[in-house]
C-alpha cells in the first residue's frame, strides 16, 4: 500500500514535468515560427524567464527523485540558454579610438511625473546626444531644462526629443507605416567626423495591425542604414528584443549591440523578473567603431530604464 507522500510525489513529478516541456516548447516555436506569425514572435522575447524556470525545474525534478524528467527540463533550457549566453560574451576586440561619443536613449513614459528626477539624471550623466521618447506636451515643457545645456536639440513634439551637445547639420523625421511612426534621422557633426543618429518608437506588437506597423518600422529602420555608408547608430525603444525576429535583419547589416558582452539584461519593467525583457536598444557601425562601456541605468520613475553607452573610433 503506497504512502499518501507517494501519491502527492507523483503528482507534484508530473505537474512540474508538464509546466517544463509546456515551457521548453515556447522558445521552441518562437525561434521555428516567429518570423512567419507575429503572435509566435512573442515567444522570442523572454529567453530568460525561460532559462531560469526550466533550471529551476530541473532541480525540483532532482529533488523528487525523477531524473529521467530533470535531463528532460535541462536539455529543453540549453534551447533559451543559446540565445541569452551570446550576449554575456566579449565582442571582437577592436583598438580604441580617439574619439568617445556618449550615447543615450530613454522612454520617460507619458504618465511618470518625475520630471525632475530625469533633469537631474541626464545632468549628472551627460551623454554627448540623448533621445526620448514617449513625450507627452508636459514632458516637452519639462525638457526645456535641458536647452540651456544642449545648445542643440529638437524638443517640439510629439513622441519623441532629441538633445545633442554637437551640431545637428541636418535632421528629418520619416513617417513610416499606416499608423505613421516616427524615425528620426538627425546627422551630427562630432569631433570625429559625421555621425548619422537614426531613433524611433514603434508601438509594441500586440495585435496584427501592430504587428505589422512595427514590421514596416523595422524595413524603414534597415532601408535608411542600409543606405549610409559611414558610422550610424540606431537607438530606441522599440518594443522588440535581440532575439525577436523583427530585429535579426538589422544585425544582417553589420549593426552591433552595445550591450554586447557588458550589460545585456532587462530594460523594461526591470523589477518583475516575470516580465523584464531588453527591448531598448543602443546600435552602431562603422569603420573603427568599439563599445567603451554600457550601462542600463537607475529606476527614475518610468518603466524603462534609461540605456547608455560609450562609442569610441
Amino acid at each position: 500500500m503506497s504512502k499518501p507522500s507517494d501519491g502527492i510525489t507523483k503528482w507534484l513529478t508530473r505537474l512540474i514535468g508538464f509546466l517544463a516541456v509546456v515551457t521548453g516548447l515556447l522558445p521552441l516555436l518562437g525561434w521555428i515560427g516567429g518570423g512567419s506569425f507575429w503572435l509566435l514572435d512573442l515567444c522570442n522575447h523572454f529567453q530568460y524567464q525561460y532559462a531560469w524556470f526550466l533550471l529551476l525545474c530541473a532541480i525540483l525534478l532532482l529533488r523528487l527523485q525523477s531524473r529521467r524528467m530533470a535531463m528532460v527540463a535541462a536539455l529543453l533550457s540549453l534551447i533559451p540558454l543559446s540565445r541569452v549566453v551570446p550576449g554575456y560574451l566579449p565582442a571582437p576586440a577592436v583598438a580604441q579610438g580617439s574619439t568617445v561619443v556618449k550615447i543615450a536613449s530613454f522612454n520617460v513614459l507619458a504618465s511618470n511625473q518625475k520630471h525632475a528626477r530625469t533633469i537631474a539624471w541626464v545632468k549628472e550623466t551627460l551623454p554627448d546626444a540623448i533621445f526620448f521618447t514617449e513625450v507627452s506636451e508636459e514632458w516637452t515643457e519639462a525638457l526645456k531644462a535641458l536647452e540651456g545645456v544642449y545648445p542643440h536639440f529638437i524638443n517640439d513634439g510629439p513622441d519623441m526629443a532629441f538633445f545633442s551637445k554637437f551640431p545637428i547639420s541636418s535632421f528629418e523625421m520619416h513617417r513610416v507605416s499606416k499608423i505613421e511612426f516616427r524615425l528620426l534621422e538627425a546627422r551630427l557633426a562630432t569631433p570625429g567626423g559625421p555621425l548619422v543618429f537614426f531613433a524611433g518608437h514603434p508601438l509594441p506588437p500586440l495585435t496584427p495591425d501592430w504587428a505589422k506597423a512595427l514590421d514596416d518600422f523595422m524595413a524603414a529602420a534597415e532601408q535608411e542604414v542600409s543606405q549610409e555608408q559611414g558610422r550610424v547608430v540606431l537607438v530606441g525603444d522599440f518594443n522588440a528584443t535581440r532575439w525577436s525576429a523583427k530585429t535579426k535583419d538589422l544585425y544582417k547589416l553589420g549593426l552591433q549591440d552595445a550591450s554586447k558582452g557588458k550589460a545585456p539584461g532587462p530594460t523594461w519593467s526591470r523589477g518583475n523578473p516575470v516580465l523584464g525583457i531588453p527591448i531598448d536598444h543602443i546600435l552602431f557601425r562603422g569603420e573603427g567603431m568599439s563599445c567603451k562601456s554600457f550601462l542600463i541605468g537607475p529606476d527614475i520613475g518610468s518603466d524603462h530604464r534609461p540605456v547608455v553607452a560609450e562609442l569610441s573610433w
